[in-house]
């Protein structure tokens, strides 16, 4: 519907002796709808899972059916009264259906030494991936659908399509929806994170950066057919001419919305990198529109060589940069200090889902909750889940998961997951305690361990 103005030709009343003119008023859209806004993360379930020996969790995805998928590497762990469906040898690594609610373990699918990602399509078809290749299962996890072996996969992507992507080293191979290969090609030389699949463009994306001198990385952002043939660059430059700061890329992913999301690193302030410039013109400075600056969690000042953070949002057709803002945290005396972004996703509607670990404190962190439970005190490296509004201007959660009482440093919270109205978030806990709330189980079997907490988007 058009925004709310005066439409050109007016409806007209006639009466004997005049004539009335009254416009028509077109009355604007609501806007999206938004997370409710609260330092108190009021989650349905968080617990941990695992058995003995170390167990992390890896990525978590909602299922069509509300069904969540946890995947990582759980050496000796066979939950209470499940029977697991065993695809290799190797049973390390394994994919956990759990109810809606988190109280109750559906199944245990057990794939590898160890499993790295996930992602499910809107027919609930679940891809997996780890170091015994990939493999898509069916909705209820019992069935291998196609499975194949291109080596050991850091990550992969499917699109609404049901087509895939892995990643193994440089090498990017693209499997229709009943397993045969499309394509398959090399990213060629520099350091390669992530893969997307955007299949109502039908494009494959790549990031990761490139060492372009001594002293510089760059990021890239590229979007393939699924071919191989490449359809746009955005970033990968060859030189930045002084802009010195590292940039990489670390993760993109396809929202809910339907747009692309990157998440990036830079060591230093976002002014000295190429995330302040046009991905396609390194001459343009992004404006006010295009980098949203709110207060001093996303305005660098103050930072000097620290590992920070960045994200955007792009047109997956052809990479241009819609909207964009930095990430950092705050040291006691104010100075800037590191975050990083290990997951990045948006809901139906644009509202950004982030999760990943800190060096220094978030936004009144002492005063947040999880489950209406204060938390515990900072350590470097514990985990967070942040969601941003669609226009990037107000923080709906900022929260990290510690226990009263203690820590929870070196604990990346790896994984984050949204789908109508149900969001998870994936940690491997590693030292410390953290909040749990109708839990499976209450406590770490043994450290490390992984742990899924589930949010009702409100």
């Amino acid at each position: 519907m058009a925004a709310a103005g005066v439409a050109s030709t007016p409806v007209v009343a006639q009466a004997s002796r005049y004539t009335v003119s009254l416009p028509y008023i077109v009355r604007a859209e609501n806007p999206p709808p938004q997370p409710t806004t609260s330092d108190n993360l009021q989650v349905a379930a968080a617990g941990f899972f695992g058995g003995a020996g170390a167990d992390t969790a890896a990525a978590v995805d909602v299922a069509p059916d509300g069904t969540i998928v946890l995947a990582g590497s759980f050496p000796n762990y066979v939950p209470t009264a499940i029977t697991p469906i065993d695809l290799t040898p190797d049973t390390g690594g394994s994919v956990f259906r759990i109810s809606n609610d988190g109280t109750q373990i559906l199944s245990q699918t057990r794939f590898g030494t160890m499993l790295a990602d996930l992602e499910i399509a809107p027919n609930g078809n679940i891809l997996i991936c780890g170091d015994a290749g990939v493999a898509l299962l069916s909705a209820d996890a019992s069935t291998v659908v196609w499975r194949a072996t291109p080596g050991s996969v850091k990550r992969c992507a499917l699109g609404n399509d049901s087509t895939a992507a892995a990643l193994v080293g440089d090498q990017i191979t693209v499997y229709s929806p009943g397993g045969a290969v499309v394509g398959s090609w090399s990213l060629g030389t520099g350091t390669h994170n992530d893969v997307a699949v955007a299949s109502a463009e039908g494009i494959i994306v790549a990031t990761g950066f490139r060492q372009v001198s001594s002293n510089l990385q760059l990021p890239y952002l590229r979007g393939y057919r699924s071919t191989g043939e490449l359809v746009w660059t955005s970033y990968d430059w060859d030189a930045a001419p002084n802009l010195g700061a590292d940039t990489r890329g670390e993760r993109v992913a396809i929202g809910r919305d339907g747009k692309l999301y990157m998440a990036g690193s830079i060591n230093g302030g976002t002014g000295g990198s190429v995330f302040s410039r046009d991905p396609k013109d390194l001459r343009v400075r992004l404006d006010r529109e295009r980098l949203i600056i709110t207060d001093t969690y996303n305005n660098p000042t103050s930072v000097g060589s620290v590992k920070m953070a960045w994200f955007g949002r792009f047109n997956a057709a052809d990479g241009t940069l819609l909207h964009s803002q930095s990430l950092l945290t705050r040291l006691s005396s104010g100075r800037g200090n590191s975050i990083s972004i290990l997951a990045i996703t948006a809901d139906e509607y644009g509202n950004v889902f982030i999760a990943g670990s800190t060096a220094a404190s978030i936004q009144n962190r002492d005063t947040r909750q999880v489950a209406g439970i204060t938390v515990g005190n900072y350590a470097g490296g514990e985990p967070y889940f942040l969601v941003m509004s669609s226009n990037l201007r107000q923080r709906h959660i900022w929260s990290p998961f510690a226990a009263p009482g203690g820590s929870a440093g070196n604990s990346p919270a790896n994984g984050v997951a949204v789908r109508r109205g149900t969001a998870a978030i994936a940690i491997t806990l590693t030292q410390g305690g953290l909040i749990t709330h109708a839990p499976l189980a209450p406590t770490p079997a043994e450290l490390s361990d992984a742990y899924l907490a589930i949010w009702p988007v409100q």
